[in-house]
């Protein structure tokens, strides 16, 4: 016998659609599939978490030494730069003996000095000419001559200019007082 089925209900029942049913399937699947990534991923980030837990926990011990050896290699730093800066001051660029050895060798006997100074590549002479058998102006330009020919401070001073000269009178005698200025 055939059953007869009848709905007394106002509601109507629907028949599922095969499309939903194998969606839903499908979504659970792939709802289960994502939550297992999650789980692998949250454990093997919780793994690599405390291996770099482990490492900072190393390195903590480390860091003070770290920091010991970097601040000193900064000082090593600073020290070669104040040790070259030191050597470049007191390394002087002329050997002043060398100078007054030119200069006084290269000297006539009627010009003596009253002062001498050096700033920076600069030479300053001032002195006396007494005039002994020749003119006053004859005997300084013999001694800039003299200069030029002594090759070491030739070398160091390229140009000597005369910058003032004046007749004076010098304890009862006539001196020409004179400016020169060697300079680089």
């Amino acid at each position: 016998m055939d059953n007869i089925y009848i709905n007394l209900s106002p509601k109507q029942k629907k028949e599922e659609n095969i499309f939903v049913k194998d969606f839903s399937y499908y979504s659970g699947l792939a709802a289960i599939f994502l939550l297992a990534i999650i789980i692998a991923l949250g454990v093997f980030i919780a793994m690599r978490a405390s291996v770099y837990k482990y490492e900072d926990i190393k390195w903590s011990k480390w860091k003070e030494r770290y920091e010991t050896i970097n601040k000193i290699k900064k000082d090593i730093a600073g020290l070669e730069s104040d040790r070259n800066e030191f050597k470049r001051i007191l390394t002087p660029k002329n050997q002043m003996a060398k100078v007054f050895e030119d200069i006084f060798s290269s000297l006539p006997k009627n010009i003596w000095f009253n002062t001498m100074g050096l700033k920076k590549d600069t030479l300053d002479i001032r002195g006396y000419v007494v005039k002994i058998d020749e003119d006053y102006l004859v005997s300084l330009e013999k001694f800039i001559n003299n200069l030029k020919a002594k090759e070491y401070f030739n070398s160091r001073f390229k140009k000597i200019n005369i910058k003032d000269s004046q007749k004076n009178n010098f304890n009862g005698a006539e001196v020409l007082e004179f400016y020169i200025e060697c300079a680089n």
